[in-house]
């Protein structure tokens, strides 16, 4: 219950118990107030630090307004009463997926739950081993147990993880598909414009024209298809992007980017059966129709 609150208006908020070394280890950065301090004994009896969330929730307006503002933590006659004195800046402690909510920040060694510890980068073994050493010479009831912070970052999007790994084997396997269909369509396109084609190079047409005459047919389908796929691309993209509360935008020129390459390796697929029936002798053909 935060100063200014009625009684039926007590509300459910985080709260994680820290000690002194909690924001310099985590690099949380201090708004407005101080940390807390050994030098202060009165710090885990009553003292609080709340998020910039919690300040706009609490109706405290300001971070500085809000430095001595009382705090009612009740937990059912288990909690305590203090005030705050710390506002931290506002950062996830949950999933992107969530905006950043109302925090509480106290000190109650009986909620210690984990240890965390800066180590530096190299023998990781020998740092483990170490640790371990360590913690069995100060506990033998718990086992040590250990994992990395950027480990459990990543198992937060496991979900995204699994959806980019199969959506990429399902992107190569529709192109390679595709491809094979463009490749059996140009090469029976073809078939049936033999004698156009034997005509044309008797009557002077080019190699490179005729492949042009016979990619342009097939390249304004893959156009034609790119111009219906590009906006329901980007209203998929859009909507998927809404289950997070932090997303990136999306940049305009992605999309014809993408219509673009598959043009591009349409034409690669086509190109070779034009340039194939382009270069082929007009008399054999001539002479078989």
């Amino acid at each position: 219950m935060p100063e200014g609150a009625r009684e039926n208006e007590i509300t459910s908020q985080s709260v994680i118990s820290v000690d002194e070394n909690f924001m310099k280890t985590f690099q949380v950065q201090l708004a407005e107030g101080r940390n807390f301090s050994k030098s202060f004994t009165s710090d885990p009896k009553e003292a609080f630090i709340v998020n910039e969330k919690a300040v706009q929730v609490f109706g405290w307006k300001t971070p500085k307004q809000a430095i001595g503002k009382k705090l009612d933590w009740g937990l059912g006659g288990l909690g305590k009463k203090g005030k705050v004195v710390g506002v931290v800046k506002d950062f996830n402690f949950r999933s992107l997926h969530e905006d950043v909510a109302p925090l509480v920040i106290h000190i109650n060694p009986d909620w210690y739950r984990f240890v965390a510890l800066k180590v530096k980068p190299g023998n990781m073994q020998q740092t483990l081993a170490q640790l371990e050493t360590t913690w069995k010479g100060i506990t033998t009831d718990s086992p040590f147990k250990y994992s990395f912070l950027d480990d459990d970052f990543a198992s937060m999007y496991k979900e995204e993880q699994h959806m980019q790994s199969v959506l990429g084997a399902f992107t190569l396997l529709s192109v390679f598909v595709a491809c094979l269909g463009l490749f059996g369509l140009a090469a029976f396109s073809i078939k049936q414009r033999m004698r156009e084609i034997a005509v044309r190079k008797v009557l002077g047409a080019s190699i490179s024209s005729i492949s042009r005459l016979l990619s342009k047919d097939i390249l304004q389908l893959v156009l034609i298809s790119s111009l219906i796929a590009i906006p329901v691309a980007w209203w998929g993209v859009h909507t998927w992007l809404q289950d997070f509360a932090y997303k990136v935008n999306i940049s305009w020129w992605v999309f014809p980017a993408a219509g673009l390459l598959a043009i591009l390796i349409a034409l690669l697929t086509v190109s070779f059966q034009a340039i194939k029936a382009a270069t082929a002798n007009p008399v054999k053909s001539l002479r078989t129709e």
